[in-house]
């Protein structure tokens, strides 16, 4: 088990190095109220991350044995097939990895520190579960499948921590001159939508919409008149500093 630890934590080298490397990155766009490329370097962290947990999951699980050799003799085959076991099945599950340190780095990185140590105790709780109740009953073959046990408990924490605190950091950084919301008109949301929590009431009435056909938005005509109903432009908050760049456009011409 010895050996095997030690591969394993040689493996998770590059897992740490992404996670720090996300969560600067997450920080620094958080700073700069850019949520959009958070998002996007959330999920393309944990494709990296579970793209490398699969290659080296399937090294762990045809060689861990073979690796093991670099710390256990040869002559001591008991020693070599109880590494080889745990390596393998941790190798099975070990692109989960890829989400764990991805989503708890980027949650701490977004302030939220506390939830990460939450998360960490979790982790130290169903340890002492898996030591205390299922070690007894199933011995080795418990501590093979114990790290899959306690990754599944602080995965499923630190991805919702991570949801909850992206909300959160969205109305708390957004530059509120550029968003407005007003749920108590009848209409609201006045446009289909799936997020109607980012559903921006600045532009009540499109400024664009003198522009004709080039606006820019996504109208149709229907018997001669333009019509918006399928256009979210104006509402969606990522097309704030476009719609004032073609109105201040369109004031400079004659």
């Amino acid at each position: 088990f010895t050996a095997g630890m030690k591969i394993k934590q040689l493996a998770m080298c590059p897992f740490d190095a992404l996670a720090n490397a996300v969560a600067t990155f997450a920080g620094q766009n958080y700073g700069a109220g850019n949520m959009k490329r958070i998002r996007t370097g959330f999920w393309e962290g944990i494709a990296l991350g579970v793209g490398y947990g699969m290659l080296i999951g399937v090294v762990l699980f045809f060689f861990g044995r073979d690796m093991s050799m670099l710390f256990v003799k040869a002559s001591e085959a008991d020693v070599l097939d109880a590494a080889g076991l745990y390596l393998a099945r941790l190798g099975l599950f070990y692109w989960a990895l890829g989400i764990l340190n991805v989503s708890r780095m980027v949650t701490q990185g977004l302030g939220f520190a506390g939830r990460t140590i939450f998360s960490g105790m979790m982790e130290m709780i169903a340890r002492i579960v898996m030591a205390l109740v299922f070690v007894p009953l199933f011995r080795y073959d418990a501590i093979t499948w114990s790290d899959l046990f306690v990754r599944d408990c602080s995965i499923s924490l630190v991805i919702i921590w991570f949801i909850i605190k992206l909300k959160i950091s969205y109305n708390k950084c957004m530059e509120h001159y550029k968003f407005f919301q007003n749920k108590e008109c009848e209409y609201f949301p006045c446009h289909k939508t799936d997020h109607p929590e980012d559903f921006n009431c600045l532009f009540c009435y499109c400024p664009l919409y003198l522009l004709g056909e080039k606006c820019g938005g996504d109208y149709v005509i229907k018997n001669g008149v333009k019509s918006c109903i399928n256009c979210t432009r104006p509402h969606d908050p990522a097309y704030y500093e476009d719609i004032i760049r073609m109105v201040a456009s369109s004031i400079k011409k004659p």
